[in-house]
């Protein structure tokens, strides 16, 4: 009565769901927020060259 088609996945997922809990508690908050960081910088920074362009020309 062993079906590994079943019982396999659900290991498989709970493992990595423990793994990446706590990857994302230490790491998640501060990666998220410079990646937030980065990207509204960046995207200002692509408003701001664009609109420099519009003036210029």
């Amino acid at each position: 009565s062993f079906s590994p088609r079943s019982e396999g996945p659900r290991n498989e997922r709970k493992t990595h769901f423990r793994l990446k809990k706590p990857q994302r508690k230490k790491y998640g908050l501060l990666s998220n927020y410079d990646e937030n960081i980065e990207m509204a910088s960046f995207d200002s920074d692509e408003d701001t060259v664009f609109e420099t362009r519009n003036l210029r020309r």
